[in-house]
């Protein structure tokens, strides 16, 4: 009795029930997507303010991750929320007024008939009655009609009109996108670094004693305003350096450095440092030049003269143009190179044969040479030609 007038009334809720939740639902994403626009169009201007706020990429991606979450939760909570008839009912009464509150006392009164057959003061017809009057009631009403979709349509505008201008953006540059997400996913790449890494040249050096030295330092990550070049000549026991020197190196910009040791006397230890950071520690050593000894040199004059060769331990020696000049020579240490320099800068190199030397030459000017190996050792003699 009055269970298919109730069942239709109830079938009717159910159905407006999905579609409320849905249109919920689909307002919720749209206003979801409205805010990852509005934070996926500010990469741009907070990879500009990261030089001036260091911290603005995680501030932007935490800020970011937050507001999108929580749309997002509140768009899914409205969706699986669980509605009751009860309340759906209310809902369509306050948009059909002429309802009265006719459904609601339908939906209240109606699992009472069933037990009121004996109750006093309760009468099953009238809730009959208005069951009936009811179910011809919302016979001719649609649920769509029944929804207020303003607030999506709303939003919808909304979301296209910002559409336009971000996809505009990326199709000008095309590259924000990459930052943008960067910035959102990596914000930790983009904060100002704390540490400092130091580079020295040369790594370790071999030169002649009282040779100027150069050494330069590049610095990377958190460029540092000052760089100390320390040195030492000794250890102790336990290896820690004894007698460090500190020299301030000269700023070059862009995070390098420079100092210069004006004459290296002696063998050192040196590396670069500021604050907690330090290079690795190389090593300049300071080694004797060798000597040359035993110099000879024979002169071979032209065929056509018929003269004999002279042999002059060293010092200068006088010969026809054309003359053929040899040289002999022996040093107090192995070299790897050796060449003799003469006035114009042409370098003849001079054979090596252990610890001997030798050079052959032709006389065409007068002109003075001089020896000049590896390790900067100099010697100077004289060939005048006629």
């Amino acid at each position: 009795m009055g269970q298919e007038e109730y069942q239709e009334l109830s079938s009717f809720l159910r159905r407006f029930i999905r579609r409320l939740k849905l249109l919920e639902g689909v307002e919720g994403l749209c206003l979801t997507a409205i805010c990852a626009l509005l934070l996926f169009a500010l990469g741009p201007g907070v990879d500009q303010l990261k030089n001036l706020l260091p911290y603005a990429p995680l501030a932007y991606s935490i800020l970011t991750c937050i507001v999108l979450l929580t749309a997002f939760g509140w768009s899914l909570f409205r969706f699986l929320r669980r509605l009751s008839q009860e309340r759906a009912a209310l809902y369509i009464e306050q948009k059909q007024p002429r309802l009265r509150n006719n459904l609601i006392n339908s939906l209240q009164l109606y699992p009472q008939v069933v037990g009121a057959e004996n109750a006093q003061g309760f009468s099953s017809g009238m809730v009959l009655a208005l069951l009936r009057t009811t179910r011809k009631q919302i016979a001719g009403l649609r649920v769509d009609d029944l929804l207020d979709k303003r607030r999506l349509m709303t939003s919808l505008r909304l979301l296209g009109f910002l559409v336009v201008p971000v996809a505009a953006m990326v199709l000008l540059n095309p590259s924000w996108v990459g930052g943008t997400i960067s910035l959102l996913t990596r914000p930790l790449d983009h904060l100002p670094p704390s540490q400092t890494t130091v580079e020295i040249e040369p790594k370790g050096l071999r030169v002649v004693r009282g040779a100027p030295v150069t050494i330069r330092a590049a610095t990377a990550g958190a460029l540092p305003a000052t760089l100390d070049l320390m040195t030492w000549t000794a250890t102790d026991e336990g290896g820690q350096p004894i007698g460090v020197e500190k020299v301030p190196m000269e700023n070059l910009g862009a995070g390098k450095f420079s100092a210069k040791v004006a004459r290296l006397e002696k063998t050192l230890r040196y590396r670069a440092v500021t604050g907690p950071f330090t290079s690795p520690t190389y090593t300049a050593e300071a080694v004797d030049p060798p000597e040359i000894a035993n110099v000879q040199l024979m002169l071979y004059p032209p065929a056509y003269t018929g003269l004999a060769s002279v042999s002059v331990p060293e010092g200068n020696i006088e010969g026809l143009k054309g003359s053929t000049l040899r040289l002999d020579a022996v040093t107090t240490k192995d070299v790897v190179k050796a060449d003799i320099v003469m006035d114009d800068g042409k370098k003849i190199p001079l054979k090596i044969d252990g610890r001997k030397l030798q050079a052959n030459l032709v006389l065409f000017q007068a002109q003075s040479y001089q020896n000049l190996s590896r390790r900067q050792l100099r010697f100077s003699q004289h060939a005048d030609q006629l």
